[in-house]
Formats: structure tokens, C-alpha cells, sequence
């Protein structure tokens, strides 16, 4: 393997024109992205890939004084610029970045790579399913299928825009049967930008590398974010979600309902288990469970995305409702989407059979969920709480 770090760079952006040799605390922003991506542990190289203009000659000079390779190609294929850099260093795989993150972060591009030589994937990337800030951007491809987009992929758009192709995003336009595996943060910061398109884009860079050290960490720029909003407004709060589809459960989620089961905050909060489940274990009960008619499980999909699950379980005179939200969705409302859709499911399976919850003493998170969804505690046992929506205590 010989992964190279692509980055496309030109002078002629359309919002910003310049931007990346523009000033950024005291060097040009693209010198000081070669400066972080050049610190990753796992690469073997950098090649700067613009194009044949005469206005990207400042770009090629700065490329070679700071070390890293150059390629020039065409302006508007951008995926033929990127496939010729690839052939003519051996780059493979490849990690494709694009000049206007400077914050680009060498654990970011080190973990991708990771994941890209474990999984087998064809394509690895943290764009799809956004968890890390924009900004930090980072694609990492094989040679093999950066050349099949190139030979396949014909629309201008796909050719102007790379990885469409490869990442399924453009059907319409065309798209090849490619491997792909997300890259996903320990929690959401999908909402933090930290690219540079506009004028009060590169204004906040500016104060960040002003203020954080050398060789700084991501995490330590949006800390910094977070603790001065109102100097750096690069964050915003997660977007709420309002609704949620369910979608009942079957054999092939067993994959994504193993890897809930067994999360440390969800075995920490468990009646019933409180040590980690095997695959054995899991497979059976499962197939147990789906043919258990007193039983319904469903996964909560939102843009396509599972963010949770809710499980009833018909009782002699209760349905108990139980749910859990992948940690990538907490804070946007889902839990909420998920108890009252499946308070609903519960009424049409189940009509006029109250429905409980059931929460553990000493979890008193779970506990304030349930009350702020409008449950209320109707019974205490020894070590858990029983509580039923708050319009249903009458029926006691």
C-alpha cells in the first residue's frame, strides 16, 4: 500500500477567489493545511493537484518550496486531474482533500485510513454521514475504483465533483457497485463548520490559528468554539427532529441491534442484562423474539438512517415500552419521535392495555426522559420505577 494525500487546490473559486493563499495567521491558509496533513503518521507522501492555469503558478510554488509533490491537469475534470495524480505517483489508496480546510487533522486522516485497511472497503470516508465538523473533510478510495469512476463516469457533474460516482449520492447520473464504510465520530459534531467558502469563513479560521497552538487537535478548536460563541459563531445547536419512521424489526438488523445491545450506557441502565452479550446469545433470542407474537420490535429510520430502536412487550394488563437512540442522534429530539410513535403502535396492536415503562432507581437520566415525555411515576419497586403517561393514570 502507498497511501498519498491528494489535495485539489486553485486559484479561480467562484465564492471566494484566492482563498487558499490567503492570509491565515501569518502564513498562506494552503501552507499552513500541508503543515497539519504532513504530521499524519500514515502517509507517504502529499501531492498538491491544480490545474494548467497560469493563476495557479503561485500555488505551484508554494507546493514545492514546502516539499509536496504537484500535478497539473484540467480545470473543470476534476476527476481525470485526480486519477492522473493517482497513476502518475502510485498512489493507492488514495485520501482526497480539498484546499479550503485548512483544519484538515492528521488523527482524522490516520483514522480513516485505519478503518479503509480493516474493512475491506472500497471507499471509506466521514462525508456521508456527517458526525465530524465540516471542514474536516476526508475521503480515502482504492486505485482500482478512483479508476473505474474515471473510465465510467461520463456526466460533467460526476467529473467535476470527483466522488459522486464512487459514493452513490447522484443515482441519476450514474454509479458503480462500490464497498463503502462511514467514518464516524465518538459523538455529533456534524453541526460545527469549519470550512472556508465566504469572507466570515476564513475571519473565524483567522482567530482559531491565531489562538490555539501549534499542531492543536480538533477537539481543542471546538472546545474553543464552544467556550467564545460569540467571538467564533462556527457552531449552532444540533437540528431537532420531529419525526421518525419505524420500521419493524427483522433478521438482517441483527448486526446494528447486537451493536446497541451491547453499548456501555445501554448494559449500565438494563434490568435484565448487565454484562455484554454474545453473537450466539443474540442471534437466538432474536429469532425467538420475531416470532414471539406478545412481542414487537422496530428500528427508528430518519433520512434513511437508523437512529434508535422501540421494543413493546404485551404483559397481562400492561404493554412495556422500552427504547434506545444511537448515540449520534441524542439532544435532537428522536427519543421523543420514538415514545410517541411507539405509545401509537402500542394503542393499534394492543387497544385500551395501558402502557408502562420501567426504569431503573438509580438511573435518574432515563428517569427524566420518561417524565419530560409526560410519564409520571405510579409505583415503586425495589430496584426500579414504573411509570405510565400521564393521561393514562386515571384508568389505575
Amino acid at each position: 500500500m502507498k497511501p498519498i494525500a491528494i489535495i485539489q487546490a486553485r486559484m479561480t473559486s467562484t465564492r471566494l477567489p484566492g482563498k487558499v493563499l490567503a492570509d491565515l495567521a501569518g502564513k498562506p491558509l494552503l501552507e499552513r493545511m500541508l503543515e497539519r496533513v504532513s504530521t499524519s503518521r500514515k502517509l507517504k507522501g502529499i501531492v498538491v493537484a491544480t490545474t494548467s492555469n497560469t493563476d495557479d503558478d503561485a500555488i505551484v510554488g508554494l507546493a514545492e518550496r514546502f516539499g509536496a509533490g504537484v500535478f497539473r491537469g484540467d480545470e473543470m475534470d476534476v476527476l481525470g486531474r485526480m486519477h492522473e495524480t493517482a497513476l502518475q505517483v502510485g498512489a493507492d489508496p488514495i485520501i482526497r482533500l480539498t484546499a479550503d480546510c485548512p483544519m484538515s487533522d492528521p488523527s482524522v486522516i490516520d483514522a480513516a485510513l485505519e478503518l479503509y485497511q480493516d474493512g475491506g472497503a472500497d471507499y471509506v470516508s466521514n462525508c456521508m454521514r456527517r458526525t465530524y465538523p465540516d471542514g474536516l473533510d476526508v475521503e480515502v478510495m482504492s486505485f482500482a475504483a478512483l479508476g473505474q469512476a474515471h473510465r465510467e463516469a461520463q456526466n460533467s457533474t460526476l467529473r467535476e465533483h470527483v466522488t459522486p460516482y464512487i459514493r452513490g449520492n447522484m443515482p441519476e447520473l450514474g454509479t458503480g457497485a462500490f464497498k463503502r464504510v462511514d467514518l464516524l465520530a465518538e459523538a455529533d459534531f456534524g453541526h460545527v463548520r469549519f470550512t472556508i467558502d465566504t469572507e466570515n469563513d476564513l475571519k473565524n479560521m483567522r482567530w482559531l490559528f491565531e489562538r490555539l497552538p501549534d499542531s492543536f487537535h480538533w477537539l481543542d478548536a471546538v472546545a474553543l468554539a464552544s467556550r467564545e460563541p460569540e467571538n467564533l459563531p462556527v457552531t449552532c445547536p444540533p437540528m431537532e427532529i420531529d419525526s421518525i419512521e419505524l420500521r419493524e424489526a427483522r433478521a438482517s438488523y441483527s448486526e446494528l441491534l447486537f451493536r446497541w445491545l451491547n453499548e456501555t450506557d445501554r448494559l449500565g441502565s438494563s434490568l435484565s442484562t448487565l454484562s455484554p452479550v454474545s453473537w450466539k446469545e443474540h442471534q437466538a433470542w432474536l429469532k425467538t423474539y420475531l416470532e414471539n407474537e406478545h412481542g414487537w420490535l422496530a428500528i427508528a429510520f430518519h433520512d434513511g438512517l437508523p437512529a434508535g430502536q422501540v421494543r413493546l412487550d404485551h404483559e397481562s394488563n400492561t404493554t412495556v415500552i422500552s427504547i434506545y437512540v444511537d448515540k449520534l442522534f441524542r439532544g435532537r429530539n428522536v427519543g421523543k419521535a420514538i415514545i410517541f410513535e411507539g405509545c401509537r403502535q402500542a394503542a393499534q396492536r394492543w387497544p385500551n392495555i395501558p402502557v408502562v415503562a420501567r426504569v431503573r432507581s438509580d438511573n435518574q437520566q432515563s428517569l427524566g426522559f420518561f417524565e419530560s415525555c409526560g410519564f409520571v411515576v405510579i409505583e415503586t419497586k425495589d430496584d426500579h420505577f414504573v411509570l405510565r403517561p400521564s393521561d393514562e393514570k386515571k384508568k389505575l
